[in-house]
């Protein structure tokens, strides 16, 4: 729909998949990154991480390294694994270093951190694949 009054639809602009147990902050990252033009999907159980990266096909990953990081590096050797690697944001109940070195966002902050964050590791991964920002 176009013309006075047409909802703005917000332009495409990655896929995210968000993986945590803790379903308010899948919720919140998914009406955060959504309103900013991203498709995102969630899940809560690690077994689903490889079917997901395979359909959804994600830009970025999401990984919530809270309550211990057994899931982190599952979720890691998945992505690195798959034939479209996406970039990997660990978030965490506190700005913290977690698995392999890496830092971990606190996921309660501010949600303005939380998106650049993603659009700092979405720009990295565009980056490495050569590629322009034109997804179907």
């Amino acid at each position: 729909m176009t013309g006075v009054g047409a909802a703005a639809r917000p332009v495409h602009c990655g896929r995210v998949l968000v993986a945590t147990r803790d379903r308010g902050f899948a919720q919140a990252a998914a009406a955060l990154l959504a309103r900013h033009g991203y498709l995102v999907e969630s899940t809560d159980r690690p077994s689903r991480v490889p079917e997901m990266v395979g359909t959804v096909r994600p830009d970025v990953v999401i990984v919530d390294a809270s309550g211990g990081c057994f899931f982190v590096p599952y979720v890691l050797a998945v992505v690195e694994a798959a034939d479209s690697p996406a970039g990997v944001l660990q978030v965490g109940d506190a700005d913290e270093p977690v698995a392999r070195g890496a830092f971990s966002l606190w996921k309660h902050g501010p949600p303005e951190r939380l998106l650049a964050e993603v659009e700092r590791v979405h720009a990295g991964v565009l980056a490495e694949r050569g590629s322009v920002l034109a997804f179907s």
